[in-house]
């Protein structure tokens, strides 16, 4: 019924025509035409989930009596689904994560809640691949792209404040960083984990693996340890790193002897073994690539305790972003300043 209720947002009648100061448009009755309702348009654009559907809808309203049209995501659960303990709780985590970090600008905002349903944001830009292809001929701008995607993770972690990670992502991938007017942002949140806390040690708790999907997954995520911690998503971080500078995703087909088995990358991932780096990535000197680089290969740190926080890749991202355009700018002059001694 959530479904049927959440579809009256935003409907608007032809009574009054907006010309009454008080009359309120949440509440007018909703017209509804043939197979559909008025004020309300809502597209199927998300089947690719195992639960839930994703929605593009379309809301009109009035904003001080002007109408105005916003659009957000609505997800709801597939037809051929029950209502299931289980997958509720994990859309729960999904929902109060995004609420939670409503004051974070780099986690898609949520609007809305009720059982399996949720509705938040319209992300309505580029994926990260396509950013990061078209972010080559622009100068620090992959660079940008790695702080804010590192920041937001800060900021997930630090849901009770930096310093204190008792929420982990647990998917941090490529297909969960959207873009929403211009600002990249963390989504899906429903396989995350809330780390409870230990009174004796005073510390958060480790938590065994959940989704070992070996393309994006830790060495001890492979292992299928039992007491895991947020350094599993600093190392999926390291491999969107690796998306930003490589040009393509991990474990592809550009392995030397082609894409590997499921099997074979999960065998390497357990033993610590890297995608293959590209030559021109690994022998670069371009300062934007060579400081992305040191940070990806910081992440795949095999020791998950020497790997940095999330909060301290942003802090490094944000000074080498302060110093470049400063060191570029002598590189340029020193260049100059040799042409004109060899044109003496």
């Amino acid at each position: 019924m959530h479904e049927l209720a959440l579809q009256t947002i935003g409907a608007k009648s032809d009574k009054n025509n907006g010309n009454n100061k008080d009359y309120n448009y949440n509440t007018v009755p909703v017209k509804f035409r043939k197979g559909e309702v008025e004020g309300l348009s809502a597209n199927l654009f998300g089947t690719g989930g195992f639960w839930r559907y994703a929605w593009k809808v379309d809301l009109d309203h009035y904003d001080y009596q002007k109408e105005t049209t916003d659009t957000v995501v609505l997800k709801t659960l597939k037809y051929e689904h029950n209502f299931e303990d289980a997958h509720f709780e994990h859309d729960r985590v999904d929902a109060i994560a995004m609420e939670r970090l409503t004051s974070s600008p780099h986690v898609i905002n949520i609007f809305g809640f009720c059982g399996h349903s949720v509705m938040t944001e319209y992300a309505d830009g580029s994926r990260l691949g396509a950013l990061a292809d078209k972010s080559r001929k622009k100068p620090l701008e992959r660079l940008r792209i790695a702080r804010d995607i590192a920041n937001g993770l800060a900021d997930v972690h630090g849901i009770d404040g930096d310093g204190n990670t008792t929420f982990v992502h647990l998917d941090i991938n490529p297909a969960n960083v959207v873009s929403v007017n211009g600002t990249l942002k963390l989504n899906d949140f429903n396989i995350g984990i809330i780390r409870q806390w230990n009174t004796t040690s005073n510390e958060a708790c480790g938590f065994p693996t959940q989704y070992p999907n070996p393309q994006w997954r830790s060495p001890e995520e492979a292992r299928n340890v039992q007491h895991l911690t947020e350094k599993v998503d600093i190392f999926s971080l390291g491999h969107i790193f690796f998306r930003l500078i490589c040009g393509h995703e991990p474990w592809n087909k550009l392995e030397p002897g082609g894409r590997p088995s499921k099997e074979a990358v999960n065998d390497k991932v357990q033993r610590g073994v890297l995608p293959f780096i590209p030559d021109h990535v690994r022998d670069s000197n371009d300062p934007e690539v060579t400081a992305i680089r040191d940070v990806m290969l910081n992440c795949y740190n095999f020791d998950p305790s020497k790997r940095p926080s999330a909060r301290d890749i942003a802090k490094t991202f944000d000074k080498t972003l302060n110093v470049l355009p400063a060191v570029s700018k002598l590189s340029r002059e020193l260049e100059t300043e040799q042409k004109k001694e060899k044109a003496k």
